[in-house]
């Protein structure tokens, strides 16, 4: 008799760690995609801000050399 789960994965006689395994990275596949995408917004937005403070800083210089 073969059942499976809510995630349509078999269900074994007994607690197998590898089937576990498998079990919670299908569940949680969705959630780790979304985390990664939102991680590289981060650094992406983060790579951006650097970018405009490095600009900042050296219009800042430019003027400072120009007032002198």
């Amino acid at each position: 008799m073969s059942t499976t789960d809510l995630f349509g994965l078999p269900v074994s006689g007994h607690n197998n760690p590898s089937d576990a395994r498998v079990r919670s990275n299908a569940m949680y596949q969705p959630h780790l995609q979304l985390a990664q995408e939102l991680h590289r917004e981060r650094l992406r937005q983060a790579e951006e801000h650097r970018v405009r403070r490095v600009a900042l800083r050296a219009r800042r210089a430019l003027v400072q050399q120009l007032m002198r």
